[in-house]
């Protein structure tokens, strides 16, 4: 099994894995650039861990860019202080307007 192949199947096992290695996992993917299934990002951005949901979005910064822009807005008010501040800074990095827009 090819080592990007064995990370996806790492992933499919994620209920358990710590959150520490299911983080591993995704900043390896994003270094590696390999690609992981829609199901394994958004499984791990409903993570209860901070640093888990972290790790996704730094994985999706370069994965998909398309993608983060459109699940920032949605993060915007993450009770996580560390990836409320991530998704700000995604946010400005990416032009996206950091306050929701009002109905005219």
């Amino acid at each position: 099994m090819r080592p990007s192949e064995r990370l996806r199947y790492l992933l499919e096992l994620r209920h358990f894995l710590s959150d520490w290695t299911i983080a591993c996992c995704f900043h390896l993917a994003r270094q590696e650039q390999w690609s992981l299934t829609a199901e394994q990002i958004l499984a791990s951005l409903r993570s209860p861990t901070g640093f888990v949901r972290e790790a996704v979005l730094a994985y999706l910064r370069v994965a998909s860019p398309r993608t983060l822009r459109e699940l920032l807005p949605l993060l915007r008010n993450d009770p996580d202080r560390l990836v409320a501040t991530q998704v700000t800074q995604l946010m400005a990095e990416l032009g996206l307007n950091s306050q929701p827009r009002r109905a005219v």
